[in-house]
């Protein structure tokens, strides 16, 4: 693994900013605006990225001699998404009055936002990586790789990896002309920019992985801000050891709930702050925010669970749940849980106002879903407004449109194939007994960058179960038996049906990741169990 090309990840081997389409027009406009020391009002979006992304631009505008820096971030139940007229309204409220607006993680959609800004003498510079409508915003100032032309080649930057790029080229620009007397490290930025990375579960090409080792490497050397270091004190995640896993189910989940559950500007201030006890305080304001976060998203599935077992969902393709009572701030997650439990695209709605409803919506491979609302909208004009990725997008249409939008949204993708919606386990193998190890699992662990595109490994045994127990009404910890050995195992959110099937005695195909579970100083294997198949039959107990 050590000598494979795809592990070594030297600083050198990032891609250049210069290959970003309108950088240097970009660059040129924030230099005018440095030397007229302009007030720059940054909007960032409600999302950990669009958190990390706001935070980078104030911290690295700051290190590049820019005095004059706010920040808003549309609240998801008032403002809603991106740089609309009514941010565009609130940020001329901000004192001082902003003379730029700059967007992080959001506004290559915002057409209306833009025209606004224009006709309030704003001038609106764009940073952003969703990928952009027919149309766009009214500023020749836009740097998003999605963009026709541009051959910045990595696509899968997150919007906090775009801004990043925009302060590496700014840094370039000032250095040549000899604006700066002394060059400016941007490396202390590579914490919130691994932490974003991550927690956008963006596909992990070279590009990000490179990103992403060398923001481990300082956050294990506790080289972080006082705001991750106080989410990671909050979520019991030690900095010496620290994972892409961990920050991704630990500490990301955290900072998210801010915007789901009430105003991401709170994980915005974490993250800009130096003061620790400032940043302890926020930090336990998030978590309290996501263990909200957590009871509202176990009473929607258990919601959306019922609705589905009266309705005739394995006659659609695409799963649609609605419901008057869910809350706008987890339908994403819920889209996601349902979505991996179905094999299916899934959208999940929420009430928007009096008469209208938004949804989240999640895909699976093969299935464009903005691609697939671009097309629904296109011809029905049933959206009000959409936008997102491949693998999950956004939407908003009338209430009285869902019935006609379900139906035409499953008549659009009646032309995929039917082997798309046909779940399929994939394995690196069996472990022999002496591969099922601590060193091996500590060998994955010290490689530790994997997620969307670049899965962690997942082994597969046949094990016997010589005891089985449920913790917390929903996952599953078992004892597991080989010839060889014993082994401690759990499955988080096991399925009420793999909970049934799993017999105590009894012989399956378990497919699994190795974990390193630490208590009281000692260290023991663990299997985080996936799967299972029935092994004298070989059907599949959970998919």
């Amino acid at each position: 693994m050590r000598s494979c090309q795809y592990t070594h990840y030297q600083l050198n081997d990032l891609l250049r900013p210069d290959q970003l389409l309108n950088i240097d027009i970009v660059i040129d406009r924030l230099v005018h605006h440095r030397e007229r020391q302009s007030v720059i009002c940054i909007i960032g979006d409600y999302d950990c990225d669009g958190a990390t992304a706001t935070a980078v631009a104030i911290r690295g505008l700051k290190m590049l001699g820019f005095q004059q820096l706010t920040y808003l971030v549309p609240n998801r139940f008032k403002s809603g998404y991106g740089l609309s007229p009514d941010i565009v309204q609130q940020s001329l409220a901000v004192d001082p009055r902003p003379d730029v607006l700059l967007t992080v993680d959001n506004g290559i959609s915002s057409i209306d936002g833009v025209a606004c800004a224009r006709q309030a003498n704003l001038d609106v510079i764009i940073t952003d990586h969703h990928l952009p409508g027919r149309t766009l915003p009214d500023t020749p100032y836009i740097i998003n790789p999605q963009l026709a032309g541009d051959t910045f080649s990595s696509k899968a930057i997150c919007g906090v990896g775009v801004v990043f790029y925009v302060l590496l080229a700014l840094r370039g620009r000032l250095m040549s002309s000899g604006v700066l007397s002394a060059p400016v490290n941007m490396m202390p930025l590579l914490d919130l920019v691994t932490l974003g990375t991550i927690a956008d579960c963006v596909p992990l090409d070279q590009n990000n992985r490179t990103l992403i080792h060398h923001g481990l490497q300082r956050l294990r050397r506790g080289q972080a801000c006082a705001g991750i270091r106080a989410l990671c004190n909050v979520a019991r995640v030690r900095l010496s050891s620290l994972t892409a896993v961990d920050l991704a189910f630990r500490v990301a989940p955290k900072l998210n709930a801010a915007g789901r559950m009430d105003d991401m500007s709170i994980g915005v201030r974490c993250l800009i702050t130096d003061d620790a006890r400032l940043a302890d305080s926020l930090s336990q304001q998030l978590a309290d925010f996501n263990s909200e976060r957590l009871q509202v998203q176990d009473s929607m599935h258990q919601q959306a669970l019922a609705i589905i077992g009266k309705q005739p969902l394995r006659e659609r393709s695409v799963v649609v749940l609605y419901h008057p009572e869910w809350h706008q701030g987890v339908i994403g997650i819920l889209a996601s849980r349902i979505k991996e439990a179905t094999h299916k695209p899934c959208i999940v709605f929420a009430p928007d106002g009096d008469s209208n409803i938004k949804g989240s919506g999640r895909s699976v491979e093969g299935i464009h879903l903005r691609d697939l609302l671009d097309s629904v909208a296109t011809q029905t004009g049933l959206i009000h407004k959409f936008g997102g990725h491949a693998m999950a997008a956004g939407l908003s249409l009338a209430h009285e449109n869902l019935d006609a939008f379900i139906t035409a949204i499953n008549s659009q993708i009646d032309t995929y194939s039917a082997a798309l919606f046909t779940p399929s386990i994939q394995t690196d193998g069996p472990l022999s007994p002496n591969e099922m190890t601590i060193a091996t699992a500590e060998a994955l662990l010290d490689y530790g960058i994997w997620g969307h595109s670049y899965p962690e490994p997942v082994f597969d045994n046949v094990l016997r179960v010589q005891h089985k127990r449920l913790l917390k009404d929903k996952h599953l910890k078992l004892r597991l038996m080989s010839d060889h050995g014993c082994y401690d195992a759990i499955w988080f959110f096991c399925s009420d049906e793999a909970q049934r099937l799993i017999d105590v005695n009894s012989s399956y195909r378990f497919f699994y990741r190795l974990a390193i579970n630490t208590y009281l100083g000692e260290r023991t294997l663990n299997l985080l169990l996936e799967y299972a198949t029935v092994v004298a039959e070989c059907e599949a107990v959970e998919i």
